[in-house]
């Protein structure tokens, strides 16, 4: 199956609902993704690729809608912290590799120095990403900190809107429920794109209140450790 399948699977759900938007009632000019541990890295990995370039054994799609805007909550982003995700964190380097390639789809081997990177949604930033809200708890064991500030950094460097909250009471599962959906909602709010400079009316006759695909991912990504 691989990862490429999932992130084919997220897009797949998006157009899904962007192709029926006039009978789900959803503003097709504002589609946004989130999604909480794994579920944030595959949220990340289909907003930046859009299934374009992702590894040499995705099918080839074509999606017209566009990802406004994408909320990563305690998305492992650095390979080392990607494989021991819920597993021993003292993961050696072979068994890592190994745990990779079951994730990618694909064998990687020790003469690959690139193997590590296809897993990082980092990679695939450009200055044209969708802007991104990363959500992190400060007492989270399971995907450190560093992962989302290294995330918010190469955010930065690329040139993309962007936020960084930490939440300094949290940890892997328990998060400040209310605080994070304002944090995010409010995030999606700030570069949703007005009725009045949208190319063409939403399928449903009119920009609807409710983010095309802000539960998406979440829904759609099963592998995904959602914050409580």
């Amino acid at each position: 199956y691989g990862l490429n399948a999932q992130v084919e699977d997220v897009l797949d759900a998006v157009k899904y609902l962007y192709d029926n938007a006039s009978q789900v009632g959803i503003d097709t000019n504002n589609i946004y993704l989130a999604g909480g541990s794994s579920g944030g890295h595959l949220a990340l990995l289909a907003a930046y690729t859009m299934g374009e370039g992702f590894t040499t054994t995705l099918k080839t799609r074509t999606y017209v809608f566009e990802i406004q805007a994408v909320c990563s909550l305690a998305a492992p982003v650095m390979a080392e912290d990607l494989a021991a995700t819920g597993m021993d964190q003292d993961m050696s380097e072979a068994d890592s590799r190994m745990f990779l390639s079951q994730l990618l789809g694909e064998t990687m081997t020790e003469d690959d120095p690139d193997a590590l990177l296809r897993a990082d949604p980092r990679t695939y930033l450009t200055a044209d990403s969708p802007p991104t809200v990363v959500l992190q708890g400060q007492l989270d064991t399971s995907v450190p900190p560093r992962n989302a500030e290294a995330l918010y950094e190469a955010l930065q460097e690329n040139n993309v809107p962007s936020e960084l909250v930490i939440y300094a009471d949290a940890d892997h599962q328990n998060w400040p429920v209310a605080r994070v959906l304002y944090d995010m909602y409010s995030f999606f709010e700030e570069h949703r794109v007005p009725e009045d400079d949208t190319a063409a009316p939403a399928a449903s006759g009119g920009a609807s209140s409710v983010p095309a695909a802000s539960s998406v991912a979440s829904s759609s990504v099963a592998a995904g450790d959602e914050p409580e």
